[in-house]
C-alpha cells in the first residue's frame, strides 16, 4: 500500500530525514522506534505532507503523493493522529468529529459520525461536552476517532499512549487492533511504550538520525537489553 523510497526531509536547511525506505503492505501494522530528535515525528509528518520532502518518493496504492498537499494527501487515503492530539477544545466531540468528515458524494456526514461513535462507546456518551473538558485519554480517543471519520487507509499514529492513564492505554491498543483486524486497516505508529507496540505491530523499524537503521520482530521487543538505545530519553 505504502511505498516510500529514498526519502529525505528536513527544516529549512536543517536536514532530518535522509534516505529513508520502506514498505507497509496491505492490512499491516508498522512500528517505529527511536529515541527522542532521531526524526520519527518528522517522518510522519513528511508523509501527510506537513513538512515537504527535498528528495526522493511516496507512493500509496502505487500513486505519486510525494507533491500532494496535505489535504489532497488525506482525501487519497492518510488519516494522521498527532502526537499532543490536536483536538478543537472549544468545539464538542460531536463537533470535532464532523470536522474529520471528508465528502465523497457517497457517505454522509451524519452517517460517518454514527459509524464512528458505534466503536468508540466511551464518546457516545458525551458528545455535547467541549474537547478542551474532556481527559487526555479521552481527547486522544477522540482525536484517533475524528480521522477515521475520514475513512483512511492508511493510519498514521504519533506517540497515541503519550501521557494517558493504562486502562486507558489498553482501551486504544483494543480499538487498533480491532480496526487491524475487522476492517484491514493499515497502520504506521511511532511509540515508545513497548508492549503497546508489541502487541500491535506486525514488525518494527528501528530510526536513528534521521535513518532506519534495522527492523526487528515483535517479540523481540521484549529484549529491552539490546533496545534501550532507541527508546531512552535523549
Amino acid at each position: 500500500m505504502l511505498k516510500v523510497d529514498n526519502l529525505h526531509a528536513g527544516y529549512g536547511r536543517i536536514p532530518v530525514l535522509s534516505g529513508i525506505s520502506f514498505r507497509v503492505a496491505e492490512h499491516e501494522v508498522v512500528g517505529v522506534l527511536g529515541h527522542n530528535g532521531m526524526g520519527k515525528t518528522t517522518l510522519l509528518k513528511t508523509l501527510v505532507g506537513q513538512v515537504p520532502l527535498t528528495r526522493g518518493k511516496i507512493r500509496l496504492d502505487d500513486v505519486e503523493i510525494g507533491n500532494l498537499s496535505s489535504f489532497r494527501r488525506v482525501r487519497a487515503g492518510v488519516g494522521y493522529v498527532p502526537q499532543g492530539r490536536a483536538i478543537f477544545p472549544n468545539l464538542t466531540v460531536s463537533e470535532n468529529l464532523r470536522m474529520g468528515f471528508i465528502e465523497d458524494g457517497i457517505h454522509s456526514e451524519d452517517n460517518a459520525v454514527k459509524d464512528v461513535l458505534a466503536r468508540f462507546p466511551r464518546l457516545d456518551s458525551i458528545v455535547d461536552r467541549a474537547g478542551g473538558a474532556l481527559s487526555g485519554g479521552e481527547q486522544q480517543i477522540l482525536a484517533l476517532a475524528r480521522c477515521l471519520c475520514g475513512r483512511p487507509k492508511l493510519l498514521l499514529l504519533d506517540e497515541p499512549t503519550e501521557g494517558i492513564q493504562p486502562s486507558i492505554v489498553e482501551e486504544i491498543l483494543e480499538i487498533l487492533i480491532g480496526l487491524h483486524r475487522h476492517q484491514g486497516l493499515a497502520i504506521v505508529v511511532v511509540e515508545q511504550n513497548l508492549d503497546f507496540i508489541r502487541h500491535l505491530s506486525d514488525r518494527v523499524l528501528l530510526i536513528e538520525k534521521g535513518t532506519i537503521t534495522g527492523e526487528v520482530s515483535p517479540e523481540a521487543l521484549g529484549e529491552t537489553h539490546e533496545l534501550g538505545a532507541y527508546v531512552a530519553a535523549e
